[in-house]
């Protein structure tokens, strides 16, 4: 129920910023980075930087969840 669909949140928000933001960025930077403009460098940082902070808040905001369903503090619909 609630707890597998929290796990499924808690997964995403760790793969999909990684797989989708921060990885494709950093290896942009790493196999281009002799190639790349000062504004290429600086667009890959931030959708790198963009992708760290949605996986650490969207990973901070599920294991808030997770842990007031399992204290019983969640509101069930």
């Amino acid at each position: 129920g609630a707890s597998f669909g929290l796990f499924q949140a808690l997964v995403g928000s760790l793969g999909a910023s990684t797989l989708a933001y921060a990885a494709p960025s950093l290896f942009h930077v790493r196999v281009f980075r002799d190639e790349l403009s000062v504004t290429e460098r600086v667009k890959d940082w931030s959708i790198f930087a963009f992708g760290v902070i949605g996986s650490i808040v969207g990973t901070a905001v599920s294991l808030w969840e997770i842990s007031k369903v399992h204290t019983g503090a969640a509101v069930s619909p």
